[in-house]
């Protein structure tokens, strides 16, 4: 009963909203896409701690663009911090630390990674004083990137009028985008009346996130939704959806909150036209700030002669 109750608001919501009227012309003139997969910025660092024992680890970061669009990484907004601290330190020296952002910044306050590109490095970090010595205990490091992105999408859309004015379409191309966050849904709903429809958009964090990150819980900072030559966005109305069932209106900020589950649009457009199919397009873009956030353990272990590999086991979230 509450789920029916839930898509009636939505529907009265659409109908007393506002969208122009759009007249489908030029049957058959669909557009070219291309098929773009890949997640924007992937990040893989590891650490080994064989000689954690004297003193020291040893780092190795890949640092790779996957996405359509240049990746702006700035060197304030890339970080490496522990989660413990003695005497004021932390477990890895500040010197270390800088170290590191020395070798992928150099003399420069920024780098830019262009489509497909990778930059790997490597080198030591050394221990802290306070934590020289200590055995059999173990700390968390947090290492993080964020940056600024834009995910754009380009879709055919095959439209079939029938004799009895009732629309039905189709996407003629793979819904995918070389970004983290991505439209990976489009649906027609059923008419609300005449010639209006309901035009459902999913919006996902599809990027590469590790076990030990944090939920992705993002703001969209700007976005626009094109059905043919007509922008709908100020007609949508945002939900969660988990499952089947709308769970949740969105207030204030448009957020992906993967506990809350998928963010949808609901956009109210008007699709008329004589009998037949036709082909239009929906296009648009997100703009958002994305970060990797990776949490790993490294361990004092009480049998000095065991090398292991600090806990790091994987990879990305979007984040304000």
């Amino acid at each position: 009963m509450k789920k029916v109750f839930v898509f009636l608001f939505i529907v009265a919501f659409l109908i007393s909203s506002c969208s122009g009227n759009f007249l489908i012309k030029n049957p058959k003139t669909g557009i070219d896409t291309e098929d773009k997969t890949g997640y924007g910025l992937e990040v893989n660092f590891k650490v080994d701690q064989r000689d954690i024992e004297i003193g020291r680890v040893y780092y190795t970061l890949s640092l790779k663009n996957s996405g359509k669009l240049p990746v702006v990484i700035s060197s304030e907004n890339l970080n490496l911090h522990t989660l413990r601290e003695r005497n004021g330190e932390e477990v890895f020296t500040k010197e270390s630390i800088d170290a590191l952002k020395k070798k992928i910044f150099k003399d420069s306050s920024s780098i830019i990674l262009q489509k497909d590109q990778e930059a790997d490095f490597s080198g030591l970090l050394e221990i802290s004083a306070p934590f020289k010595g200590v055995l059999s205990e173990s700390f968390k490091y947090v290492f993080s990137v964020k940056y600024d992105y834009k995910t754009v999408f380009n879709n055919n859309i095959e439209i079939n009028i029938q004799d009895n004015q009732k629309a039905e379409f189709k996407v003629l191309d793979p819904i995918s985008q070389a970004a983290p966050i991505q439209i990976t849904n489009i649906e027609l709903k059923p008419a609300l009346n005449n010639n209006e429809y309901i035009i459902e958009y999913t919006i996902e964090d599809k990027g590469k996130k590790g076990i030990f990150s944090s939920q992705s819980n993002s703001k969209i900072d700007n976005m626009d939704i094109i059905f043919g030559s007509s922008s709908i966005y100020g007609s949508c109305e945002a939900w969660y959806k988990k499952g089947s069932e709308y769970v949740e209106k969105v207030e204030g900020d448009l957020r992906i909150d993967d506990e809350k589950g998928k963010l949808v649009l609901f956009c109210k457009h008007t699709i008329s036209g004589n009998q037949g199919k036709y082909n239009t397009k929906t296009t648009g873009f997100m703009e958002y700030e994305y970060q990797f956030v990776d949490e790993g353990t490294l361990d004092f272990p009480q049998n000095k002669n065991r090398p292991s590999w600090g806990g790091h086991k994987g990879f990305f979230v979007f984040y304000e």
